[in-house]
């Protein structure tokens, strides 16, 4: 992560810290800036450059919020979760907030400033699209290929897009029965058209089959 003129690297492990380390060549190693201690093993950790905090989640069923102020790192607030540990987090620099989804299946917007959360909105199985200011349900995607156990944004490149590249939600899919699981691929932003209809995103253009078991998905240079 960039923090400043200078790029941090950011680990975490079993031992309940993370550790923060300059990415600049020293004789021994990079050299540690500062170690920040949590109370059980931390699951994630979340950068957000444009307001210098940072979000770790763990086992404990918190997430804790660091905040950089001058050269050091001072804990801001801890945001406790009802609905089991948080699994995903998200920053909204504009509203100066953070988007959590726990192992309960709920979606929760916190503010950052006052550790207040909205709301929580449960999840069901299913993918759907929400307007982050609100929280708002735009849409729920259809698709008879079991729950939804994950969700990517990825830029892939479109000769049809003006911009050259276009935004591909990728979701990955579970069948508890078959135990089979798939990859689909939809027209994130409209660009191709494809499965659109009336300004509804109604069906995936594209599926990946022939898993077994659940999957686990990364990405690779996502802007997400």
């Amino acid at each position: 992560m960039q923090s400043g003129d200078k790029e941090l690297i950011v680990s975490a492990s079993a031992d309940t810290s993370v550790r923060l380390v300059s990415s600049s060549s020293h004789h021994d190693g990079p050299a540690e800036q500062q170690k920040l201690p949590h109370k059980d093993q931390v699951t994630k950790v979340v950068w957000d450059a444009a307001s210098a905090l940072l979000a770790v989640a763990c086992l404990d069923e918190t997430c804790t919020l660091w905040q950089k102020q001058d050269a050091s790192w001072r804990r801001s607030m801890v945001l406790r979760s009802k609905a089991g540990r948080f699994t995903c987090m998200r920053f909204l620099p504009a509203d100066h907030a953070v988007v959590t989804g726990s192992a309960g299946g709920v979606l929760q917007k916190w503010n950052c400033a006052s550790g207040a959360p909205t709301a929580g909105v449960q999840g069901d199985g299913s993918c759907k699209l929400w307007n982050v200011a609100t929280l708002a349900c735009l849409q729920t995607l259809g698709a008879d290929s079991g729950g939804v156990t994950s969700c990517h944004i990825a830029l892939a490149s479109s000769a049809g897009s003006a911009a050259g590249q276009h935004a591909v939600l990728i979701t990955t899919h579970l069948d508890p029965l078959r135990r089979e699981a798939r990859v689909l691929l939809w027209d994130a932003d409209g660009s191709g058209r494809d499965g659109w209809v009336d300004g509804v995103l109604t069906a995936q253009y594209a599926s990946i089959d022939g898993f077994r078991g659940p999957l686990k998905l990364t990405l690779i240079n996502s802007p997400w």
